[in-house]
């Protein structure tokens, strides 16, 4: 199974709190669209918004590879058949594609290049002015967090929207289900778990030949998936999603983190990366409450993603492929639906530019970043952390100094004990 189609399965949600209000506003003649990252997920997004809309117009697309481009575009046409005029669409390649489309004349940019670059491009769409949609992870280390949240307070004074992809907030279920968590309807919350586990290893499937050299940039990048540099490890990449939902439900971030993790004997470095197949968390939110983290991938294996949150008077159960439930002294169930809600998150963005109120998110999104950064700091090291220590001193910056294609030497598997924080 693909884990976008495992994602999409389950994230769905009424639309009814936002299409009568989109209806009532006074549009601009089009909301122009850039895309900067021309993968599945970017194609997603894009042809989301066009057929969400009536009123909106893919202007630019943007990737560091020109045959990424044109698989893109063919991928948005077959999803927005008629609403992409491919004809008018300007496309840029290189890595310099995101500097050229950002100059464009657009009202909102969508962000899903290899994670590692998300803080460059967030810099460049915010200094120019525009609105966002930024796929997580936003960061996938000290140093982008930090400038995440410098462009954040830029965001707010020029009244930018900035969305995140965390669409698991948009399922009805969730949503209704976190709204009686903080009504106290499970009573005062003493800890949580939660766990994303997927039956393959993302990313194994090559996007190269496999007689292409996997310590070469441009094999890196076309199979980001696999390398802690460009992805940030899977915890941050793909758990996210579940770590957000923990802390959504305790409104804040851990304090401290003690990790364990691994990589499995069958992935032949560094032709599949460098980066884990299994992670185990433990944090600490402080005043007594609890969290427990896991997430693995690996061929074969049991599928399943989602979490519980423990109160005095009950717990909520909540998967991402749905079925939210609280038991306990005041049960309840959330209803089924069948409307998907990456296009509610897409209604909710569109509403937010019409109607002029800024909606910022990157406070939100960096917090559950930060969390599964440190998670994946203290699995490499073997070490508790202080979540503190990530956020105002860590050193770690994942991205490469000279960014060309050539020779980008593959860093070693990291071993707790041996492992030297930054």
């Amino acid at each position: 199974m693909d884990r976008k189609t495992f994602i999409k399965m389950g994230t769905t949600v009424s639309l009814a709190p936002f299409l009568p209000a989109i209806a009532q506003t006074k549009r601009p003649e089009k909301v122009r669209i850039g895309l900067i990252g021309c993968g599945q997920r970017g194609s997603i997004h894009a042809a989301g918004l066009l057929k969400s809309d009536p009123s909106t117009e893919l202007v630019a697309v943007a990737d560091l590879f020109a045959d990424q481009v044109n698989v893109g575009l063919d991928r948005i046409q077959r999803k927005a058949k008629s609403r992409l005029d491919r004809a008018n669409v300007k496309s840029f390649s290189g890595w310099d594609a995101a500097e050229h489309l950002v100059r464009e004349d657009l009202d909102l940019v969508i962000l899903t290049a290899t994670p590692v670059f998300r803080p460059q491009h967030l810099e460049l769409a915010i200094k120019a002015g525009r609105h966002v949609l930024a796929e997580k992870p936003v960061c996938v280390d000290a140093v982008g967090l930090r400038k995440i949240a410098q462009l954040s307070k830029l965001a707010e004074e020029k009244g930018l929207t900035i969305f995140a992809g965390t669409q698991c907030r948009y399922h009805s279920g969730l949503n209704e289900g976190i709204k009686r968590v903080h009504d106290g309807q499970i009573g005062d919350l003493v800890a949580a778990e939660c766990h994303y586990h997927f039956n393959s290893f993302v990313g194994a499937n090559l996007k190269m030949p496999r007689t292409a050299d996997p310590t070469e940039m441009e094999y890196q990048v076309r199979n980001w998936k696999c390398f802690i540099w460009g992805s940030g490890d899977h915890i941050v990449e793909q758990h996210v999603h579940c770590l957000d939902a923990m802390n959504w439900a305790f409104n804040r971030p851990p304090q401290t983190v003690t990790g364990i993790g691994g990589r499995s004997v069958d992935l032949p470095m560094p032709k599949y990366g460098n980066r884990y197949s299994h992670f185990g968390n433990h944090y600490d939110y402080g005043d007594g409450v609890l969290g427990s983290s896991l997430c693995r991938q690996g061929e074969g294996t049991a599928l399943g993603a989602g979490g519980r949150i423990i109160g005095t008077k009950g717990k909520l159960d909540f998967g991402i492929l749905g079925g939210t439930i609280i038991t306990g002294e005041r049960p309840w169930q959330a209803a089924q639906t069948s409307v998907n809600a990456t296009t509610v998150l897409h209604q909710a963005l569109l509403k937010s530019i019409r109607n002029h109120e800024a909606i910022n998110q990157l406070p939100t999104i960096a917090n559950s970043c930060l969390t599964a950064i440190a998670g994946r700091a203290s699995a490499y090291s073997g070490r508790k952390l202080k979540l503190d220590w990530i956020r105002q001193r860590s050193q770690e910056d994942l991205l490469p100094k000279t960014l060309v294609f050539g020779e980008n030497p593959t860093q070693a598997l990291p071993v707790p004990g041996k492992f030297q924080l930054r």
